[in-house]
């Protein structure tokens, strides 16, 4: 035998994806099922489109009429929004489409020409960035879930909004940005990240596993198992639940260099998580997180303090929702009376 690979062909693919209105989604499609299955990354391929065709006919979705407000922004893939759950817990499990984006764009353009502030996360504009999926991301689905869910409105130009869209352009850099040398929001021969006295990862190994798996490296496998999941499959799992998982900075307690803050991360749980399907309740995750930063406000050290084996329990259906409300897994049970009220009880 010669050895030679053979060749593969991935017309199906590409015929299935044109007609589904996002052909650009066709090389990161390719890219990511020869990853997964070198061995025969057709097989999978044809597994995954099969699967998706079976969940389109039993959800008699139709197909929408092409967007006609305007030209999609650039550097908008539908390859990124295919990684989201559904707006709504319609049942179906589909993905937010191209026109629920739109709408959305147009829904977050009226909160801002109503003085909202978007969040503004920095270096997404700089040439030669080997961007995740073709470009820059679109944080429509984001943002606009985080106007209309935050409990905080920092002032412009406060200590609360500078180290809440510092996070923010963290976050856009480590799930976008591939090459961790480019990302600017940290101090690359520096940086280290860990949570709840856990592993501490430097910069590099930090991008490779990815944050959830960083921030969730001590939890108990049967919930979380960092050490044998990757980076893609970390984020998938989120990604199938939610169509966004918004979060915000509550408040922050010392100034640079060392930052002390409180923070929440939420979302409606309107997909599925490990083949469980939430009917969009909300879930909230509260924690802490003391930062240090250099004098260009790049991050050097970061600690992370919260409880995400509740929210995963949640998440799996071992847990009602209710015990992640009112920031109970870091502030403790309240004292019976006040629960009453707050529920509205006498």
């Amino acid at each position: 035998m010669s050895g030679r690979k053979p060749t593969l062909s991935f017309a199906p693919a590409e015929e299935y994806l044109k007609k589904h209105g996002f052909p650009e989604m066709l090389e990161q499609v390719v890219a990511e099922v020869i990853k997964r299955r070198p061995d025969d990354p057709c097989a999978l391929l044809v597994e995954l489109i099969e699967k998706r065709q079976a969940a389109e006919a039993a959800a008699a979705v139709p197909e929408e009429e092409p967007i006609q407000s305007g030209k999609k922004p650039e550097g908008v893939t539908m390859a990124q929004t295919y990684c989201k759950g559904p707006l709504k817990a319609q049942g179906s499990g589909r993905p937010v489409t191209e026109k629920e984006l739109e709408d959305c764009r147009v829904e977050l353009q009226k909160l801002v020409a109503e003085g909202h502030l978007e969040p503004a996360r920095a270096f997404m504009d700089e040439e030669g960035v080997a961007w995740r999926f073709g470009g820059p991301p679109d944080y429509t689905l984001a943002n606009l879930a985080f106007l209309k869910g935050r409990t905080k409105a920092h002032a412009e130009g406060s200590l609360e909004l500078i180290v809440e869209n510092l996070v923010k352009t963290w976050e856009m850099e480590r799930s976008h940005k591939l090459d961790c040398k480019q990302h600017k929001s940290v101090d690359p021969n520096k940086f280290h990240i860990g949570a709840n006295g856990w592993k501490k990862y430097n910069n590099t190994e930090a991008n490779q596993v990815g944050n959830y798996n960083v921030l969730m490296h001590g939890c108990r496998t049967d919930l979380w198992d960092a050490a044998n999941m990757s980076w893609e499959d970390s984020h998938q799992k989120f990604h199938e639940a939610f169509a966004s998982f918004p979060w915000e900075l509550l408040e922050v307690f010392t100034g640079p260099p060392t930052v002390a803050f409180s923070w929440r991360h939420w979302a409606h749980f309107t997909g599925k998580y490990e083949g469980r399907k939430g009917v969009g309740e909300q879930v909230d995750l509260y924690g802490f997180a003391v930062a240090t930063v250099n004098d260009k406000l790049q991050l050097i050290d970061v600690e992370v303090y919260y409880k995400p084996e509740e929210f995963l329990e949640v998440l799996k259906g071992k847990r009602p929702v209710s015990d992640l409300h009112n920031a109970k897994s870091v502030m403790g049970p309240m004292c019976p009376y006040l629960d009453r009220m707050l529920k509205g009880k006498k």
